[in-house]
């Protein structure tokens, strides 16, 4: 059987509001196995939709990509781990094409009251021998630019 969020979600809603006898049958194996605890499957059903979404290797042009994630985790997300974890799928990505990815940009976005933490990694696919393969420095750019636009 396939993951379906939209099932997942309203069998875990069904759950936690009424309780496992208001469920469909055939997803309830024995009374036993299922029991009426609501705080338990509350807690079950956070923990498994906590996790992160993300977008795969985008291609901005012929040699150019993008992964973003979202972590579901909320503050419990380390930026980290969710830096870490996008990076190595990029570069995954790039061995499996043969080539290295070179960061170009990257934007993070911390968690907030009612905001997921989410980063952004634009990367470029180069050969392995390229000089730009080697020695990549990413410098900081401004989070804000100000712009004056008043007739000198």
């Amino acid at each position: 059987m396939r993951f379906s969020a939209p099932l997942f979600l309203s069998l875990c809603a069904g759950l936690v509001l009424t309780g496992p006898s208001s469920l469909p049958t055939d997803y309830i194996v024995s009374p036993e196995f299922m029991p009426p605890m609501k705080i338990p499957a509350i807690v079950a059903c956070l923990l498994l939709l906590v996790g992160c979404q993300s977008s795969g290797a985008i291609a901005l042009s012929a040699d150019t990509y993008m992964i973003s994630r979202t972590s579901a985790g909320g503050i419990f997300k380390d930026m980290a781990s969710l830096k870490a974890q996008v990076i190595r799928e990029a570069n995954e990505f790039a061995e499996s094409k043969g080539k290295v990815a070179v960061a170009m940009a990257m934007r993070e976005t911390p968690s907030a009251p009612g905001r997921m933490p989410s980063f952004e990694y634009q990367f470029r696919l180069v050969e392995k021998n390229d000089p730009k393969a080697h020695g990549t420095v990413m410098e900081p750019g401004p989070d804000v630019i100000i712009e004056d636009r008043r007739a000198k």
